[in-house]
């Protein structure tokens, strides 16, 4: 009986269950954590923040840019990021992943690979602040499904604290 007077609903044997479905859906999933983990660690989420840093003074020296006019590429690739996400988010809606994800990808390598030719900043800012920021907009909108919602998203902050 419980405090109330009324009889045990159980409420133990549920917990129990809840935690041994969990168990079982993580045993199932974890190589998605862990290439998720892995890849937002390391992936071109990561690649713009975490490296800036090693770029700047080469910047510098091999252009002639301002420290500001080589780090103002990110406030550009934020805005963009933010902007398109919501687009994006209709056409993972509405195409699907494997199309949506398919096109940014392609949008990244077409982006470095250009990069590789720039020659001047309305090029750079081009290249790495909107294709960039578009790219990883389609990156952080990924999507495993509807079920795996949670454990996406748990993905993405474990990866993001991993990587910090």
């Amino acid at each position: 009986a419980n405090k109330a007077g009324g009889a045990h609903t159980g409420g133990d044997a549920m917990t129990e269950e809840t935690g041994k479905s969990a168990w079982a859906e993580f045993r199932r999933n974890w190589p998605v954590l862990a290439g998720a983990t892995l890849g937002l660690g390391v992936g071109s989420a990561a690649l713009p923040f975490y490296t800036a840093g090693l770029f700047i003074g080469h910047f510098e020296r091999e252009f002639g840019w301002t420290r500001s006019q080589v780090t103002g590429v990110y406030s550009l690739y934020l805005l963009v990021n933010g902007l398109t996400a919501p687009l994006v988010g209709m056409l993972f809606d509405r195409l699907g992943a494997r199309w949506v994800y398919g096109a940014g990808t392609l949008c990244l390598g077409a982006a470095f690979f250009l990069a590789g030719g720039l020659v001047s900043l309305w090029q750079y800012y081009l290249l790495v602040g909107a294709l960039v920021g578009l790219e990883v907009a389609v990156l952080g909108d990924a999507r495993v499904g509807q079920r795996d919602a949670e454990l996406e998203l748990g993905c993405r902050e474990l990866a993001v604290e991993v990587g910090e």
